[in-house]
């Protein structure tokens, strides 16, 4: 563990202040290869270089906020239900995703929507782009149908 004397300047920085043993060294490298295999390290750096906008961001929208809280509490809970290989798997799907959706609707794209009856809708339907989120939806649909059902079927068991 981590040890860091009370007695130092706040302003010596955290390397001025460590005292690690070479079993604590270990042991950080064992777990940055394993966040590395994971693919989760890649994720943090990126967070840590866009912590600043997107904190200003999420502090901005209090229900964005409190939407991202309850999403990351639940996350971390699943991540746990995972081996390394589904994280790399759904990394590279949250990434190919994001990007593309980020990449198509531009920063305005919510406070420009507008509302849609049934004959919009039905309109909409004709676009290939949406008939293609449908079916990517439906899919989604379906594995959260899937994966219910199976917590179900091994809560009664």
């Amino acid at each position: 563990m981590l040890k860091l004397p009370k007695d130092k300047k706040d302003d010596e920085g955290i390397l001025g202040q460590a005292s690690l043993s070479d079993q604590d060294v270990q042991a950080l490298i064992a777990d940055l290869v394993e966040l590395e295999k994971s693919g989760t390290l890649d994720v943090l750096i990126v967070a840590v270089k866009k912590m600043d906008e997107l904190l200003q961001y999420l502090f901005q929208e209090p229900a964005l906020y409190r939407l991202m809280a309850v999403a990351l509490d639940g996350s971390l809970g699943a991540m746990k239900q995972l081996n390394a290989q589904d994280v790399i798997q759904l990394k590279a799907t949250v990434q190919e995703i994001g990007g593309c959706v980020g990449k198509s609707m531009g920063a305005d794209a919510l406070k420009n929507a507008k509302p849609l009856g049934i004959g919009g809708l039905m309109a909409a339907l004709g676009d290939p782009d949406v008939k293609k989120g449908i079916g990517i939806t439906i899919m989604i649909l379906k594995a959260l149908g899937k994966c219910a059902s199976q917590q179900e079927g091994s809560s009664s068991a």
